[in-house]
């Protein structure tokens, strides 16, 4: 029988079933992890979407669910990011809640990056608990889980051994199929040290293709080799040990574990930074953390996690969550979350995000030019398991069409019943409501060529739109035709906003939309008689229907007019080509081009006189 659930559903069924076969049952937990160790970008958010859209589903049917985020903000700093002066490599190696923000805005480098993309996640209506692993390190609320890797390193040295001869390959499948019902590639486990993003850089965030050419590439911030082995257990001058100290003296993780007393739970070690030979104890609030791939094991059990999903470069053969999964039963006594692995979000144009490297675009970004619920939608409406690309140019053009028609097909009804659940979860939330978007809704290239033509005028922006629905007179209809007082520019937001936006940055120079100030009388005068009649029917039929679909209907009756034909008539292939001529004479005597914003857009905002202006001074 075929599974016709769509991924969320699925996912939420196996989550709920997990949750409830666990001891005590409960509120179900989904978990996100992020390392704020520079920009977080758009593949990072996808990290965050998936399990947010899980726990709708799951809040939608009634079952009490969390979705936490745990902030990886006790990872190492790795290098000096890009854009950084060169004297902030003293602090790499330190945990990056005690690396200072170089330019004094912020608290730590940590929150330089947490704090706008609480921003974005509360304009998406993405409600989490936060979880920062400092404090629960340096708090001694994983005392006991530190303890219980400790004391079962050998096992954990084991179980690593068994996957050590399993070598992912970039188009390896994970071990086992999401509820997506799909395996996915992975590009290999990768990683830093203890505390290091990497274990989870792939999954907490980052790494992602770009443009048309989805290939996965290694983690964002490093090699796909770089740290492997501090990924799986600290520097130890004997066994294999789990835990890595932070130096007590110069703060950073460059230290060798020399020797522990487990009776004790303190153990000495060497700093290679410093030269300090220096005492932890893991009893109580830890100066160090375990590496990542007995961390994240030892979360899952703390937590009671139900459901997580990660990157594809983790879900593969003997990488972190495949390793994580036997190490959380053997050694915490748990059982791993159902796991729902994902593609990589690129951005067309780009080799890869990187949130290291810098100039990766950022939620914010995306909200600076696309509403909420579009960029809600955008994640929403593919599976996991299939790649995203983002455009920023001509594509969201497009975008904000099929959005528009998608939510028009809803509105009469003709919408697929997947269509219907998917705008739903897109529009807002739960608990929280809708989010963010325009009571008055205007096309976005229509929006955007009006921001265009007038310069981004306020004034003439409402005036214009007013028009375009057919009047400018006080107590006409707004866009809903309930006979309420006409719209407002702050009806229009955010779509307004994102359209002047997307306008002024976006749209190259050369495509920008000048118009005359003066006939181009040259041209004018060396028209031939049909198109100066062409011209004289447009000029008197402007204003019998003053509207966008007023001048719509006009502008491709001229032609037909000028034969003798009524408006209404079919239109032939003879009478295309000549509509074509038509849109380009007026163009050019309008703008100097041949093409610009859709003609009846431009006669709307260059208004009658002006046109009139334009288009007879040689008489």
């Amino acid at each position: 029988m075929v599974d016709r659930r769509d991924w969320m559903t699925r996912a939420a069924d196996e989550a709920i079933e997990r949750a409830q076969r666990r001891p005590g049952g409960g509120k179900v937990v989904c978990a996100s992890g992020i390392s704020p160790s520079g920009p977080i970008h758009l593949g990072n958010l996808r990290e965050i979407l998936v399990p947010h859209l899980v726990a709708e589903e799951i809040r939608a049917r009634g079952v009490p669910c969390e979705h936490i985020l745990s902030w990886d903000d006790y990872d190492r700093l790795r290098k000096v990011p890009a854009g950084v002066p060169a004297d902030f490599a003293e602090h790499v190696g330190r945990p990056l809640t005690a690396v200072p923000d170089p330019w004094g805005e912020f608290p730590s480098w940590a929150e330089r990056f947490k704090a706008p993309f609480r921003d974005a996640l509360c304009r998406l209506g993405i409600e989490v608990r936060e979880i920062s692993q400092t404090e629960m390190y340096r708090s001694g609320a994983y005392a006991d889980g530190i303890a219980r890797a400790i004391a079962a390193a050998p096992t954990i040295d084991g179980i690593l051994g068994r996957y050590r001869t399993l070598q992912p390959s970039p188009t390896a499948a994970p071990a086992g199929s999401g509820p997506d019902g799909s395996g996915a590639g992975g590009s290999g486990s990768g990683g830093s040290g203890p505390g290091g993003r990497a274990g989870r850089g792939g999954r907490r965030g980052a790494a992602a293709p770009g443009g048309a050419d989805d290939v996965p590439p290694a983690d964002v911030d490093v090699a796909a080799d770089e740290g492997a082995a501090d990924d799986e257990g600290s520097a130890s001058a004997s066994a294999y040990f789990p835990f890595r100290p932070y130096c007590e003296v110069c703060g950073r993780d460059t230290t060798v574990v020399a020797f522990f007393d487990p009776v004790a739970g303190q153990g000495d070690y060497s700093c290679s930074a410093c030269g300090n030979h220096g005492r932890f104890d893991v009893r109580g609030p830890a100066n160090g953390k375990l590496v990542w791939k007995v961390d994240w094991p030892m979360r899952w059990a703390f937590e009671n996690v139900a459901f997580e999903a990660g990157g594809v470069d983790h879900s593969s053969p003997g990488s972190s969550f495949t390793v994580g999964g036997s190490i959380v039963r053997e050694v915490f006594g748990g059982e791993p979350p159902v796991y729902l692995p994902y593609s990589f979000v690129g951005v067309r144009g780009r080799a890869k995000l990187s949130g290291s490297a810098g100039g990766a675009p950022t939620p914010a970004d995306a909200l600076h030019i696309l509403e909420p619920a579009i960029v809600r939608w955008i994640y929403a409406r593919r599976r996991p398991n299939q790649a995203i690309t983002v455009d920023f140019g001509a594509e969201v053009l497009r975008v904000y069409d099929e959005w528009d028609a998608l939510n028009r097909r809803v509105g009469d009804g003709t919408a697929e019943p997947a269509e219907d659940t998917v705008v739903a979860r897109s529009r807002g939330t739960v608990e929280g409501g809708p989010v963010d978007a325009p009571r008055t809704v205007f096309p976005f290239r229509l929006l955007s060529s009006i921001c265009d033509i007038t310069a981004d005028d306020p004034t003439q922006i409402l005036r214009i739109l007013r028009q375009a629905r057919g009047s400018d007179a006080p107590g006409e209809s707004g866009a809903d035709g309930t006979g309420q007082a006409p719209f407002t520019l702050d009806d229009l937001q955010p779509r307004l906003g994102c359209a002047r936006a997307w306008t002024g940055e976006h749209v190259p120079a050369e495509q920008r939309t000048i118009v005359r100030t003066e006939p181009d009388r040259a041209a004018l005068a060396g028209l031939s008689a049909d198109e100066t009649k062409a011209l004289a029917i447009l000029v008197d039929g402007l204003e019998e229907d003053w509207s966008l679909d007023g001048l719509t209907t006009l502008t491709y009756a001229v032609p037909k007019l000028l034969r003798g034909l009524p408006a209404d008539a079919p239109a032939t292939a003879e009478l295309k080509q000549a509509q074509r001529a038509f849109f380009v004479l007026i163009y050019r005597l309008l703008v100097g081009r041949d093409t610009g914003p859709r003609l009846p857009t431009l006669l709307l905002a260059v208004g009658p006189e002006r046109i009139r202006a334009l288009l007879t001074a040689a008489e």
